[in-house]
């Protein structure tokens, strides 16, 4: 007996990746039952088909995540439905991403969407890259373990899912030795990026140049030239860097965002370019990283938040909330001492850098709330040049 067959159905998904990282999605069902019911994630803002192949659906309705897994998962829904055959029921959904994998010659990274099916049920995940790359290494990432590939090929992976709500992530190596690269200028901010990336290099390029003014009124200093560039992080930090500023200790380098960002919620990309920005300006004000890094970080979590958040980005609101709920369970974890910070420092990585990151953007924005918000700091970077 096929071990699949112990189970009242199946999902198979194959995700099919091309020369861009763009990727088609095909998630089939099958069961051998006469009749039963099942529920599957779907994209909530993506267009995605259905077709019956045999057998029919009896009924279906389309549900919030929360309603089956306790969870919100904000681009998806679920698609529950019931089903009856004389034999064989199966039906496939389709739809595309396109940014399923992030490629900066000579690397990519694919991460899947959100895979999510009825528990109890069978799954299996196939990825395909074109065939001139090649698998370097791949991994689930569970709500309950971690597991590795069950085949591995040259520009293929087939995954047996040990659980039900799962992501794939596999990286790979590219034929191309490195980018076809595309530098793009607005004002002082010239931004050097693959051509695939070319509009949202552009949207970002505009994003800063209209925020400039905002950021020479508060920190009361000017730039000279700012190079912007995208970046792939290593595979295990794909999620938990948005992005950085390299420091020598004698200048900044230039800022440098994950481009996986693109695909984050609306607002989320731009508060990552945002904060780095800021960092610029305020190394030229004269607070250095390297005694002040809480500093540095809070500031700039504080004010691309704002500043965003003004602009009516979305992904504002859901990083503040973020933020704030560490900070709380800092707070209890700790008293309200938060005198760790003072230690945080370039080239020291703590155990749980989240943790600093929140304790910093819990005091700056704490300060602004009590003494008057971003114009609290707009009058403390005026009084720098009478010290």
């Amino acid at each position: 007996m096929c071990i699949r067959d112990r189970y009242p159905g199946t999902y198979h998904y194959r995700f099919v990746v091309d020369e861009d990282g763009f990727t088609r999605v095909k998630i089939r069902y099958e069961s051998l039952a006469g009749e039963g019911a099942s529920w599957v994630f779907i994209p909530n803002f993506t267009p995605w088909i259905n077709r019956t192949l045999s057998g029919c659906i009896t009924g279906w309705r389309i549900i919030d995540t929360e309603e089956l897994t306790g969870e919100e998962y904000y681009f998806y829904r679920i698609l529950a439905f019931t089903f009856k055959s004389e034999g064989e029921f199966s039906f496939e959904i389709e739809f595309n991403m396109t940014v399923g994998a992030v490629i900066i010659e000579p690397r990519g990274i694919f991460f899947s969407p959100q895979i999510g099916f009825r528990s109890g049920e069978f799954g299996e995940a196939e990825v395909r890259l074109p065939q001139a790359f090649g698998v370097v290494r791949a991994i689930a990432i569970g709500q309950r373990a971690t597991f590795r590939p069950s085949k591995i090929g040259d520009h293929y992976v087939l995954f047996s899912l040990l659980d039900n709500m799962v992501r794939l992530q596999v990286e790979f190596r590219t034929e191309a030795a490195g980018p076809e690269l595309v530098r793009l200028k607005r004002g002082l901010f010239t931004f050097e990026t693959p051509t695939r990336y070319r509009r949202y290099a552009q949207d970002i390029l505009e994003l800063l140049a209209t925020t400039y003014d905002q950021y020479v009124d508060l920190f009361n200093v000017t730039l000279n030239e700012v190079e912007v560039e995208f970046f792939i992080p290593d595979f295990e930090t794909l999620l938990s860097i948005g992005g950085y500023v390299p420091f020598t200790g004698r200048r900044l380098g230039d800022i440098r965002i994950n481009v996986f960002y693109v695909r984050t919620i609306r607002g989320t990309l731009e508060i990552v370019a945002l904060h780095e920005l800021v960092h610029h300006f305020l190394w030229r004000a004269g607070i250095s990283p390297s005694k002040l890094l809480w500093f540095h970080e809070g500031m700039a979590q504080y004010v691309s938040i704002e500043i965003a958040d003004e602009m009516g980005y979305e992904g504002a609101s859901w990083e503040r909330e973020r933020l704030l709920n560490e900070a709380s369970i800092l707070l209890n974890r700790y008293g309200g001492d938060l005198s760790f910070l003072q230690y945080w420092r370039p080239g020291y990585t703590p155990t749980d850098i989240s943790m600093c990151y929140a304790a910093a953007y819990y005091i700056v924005s704490s300060l602004a709330e009590t003494y008057g918000g971003l114009d609290y700091y707009r009058r403390f970077f005026l009084s720098l040049i009478h010290i």
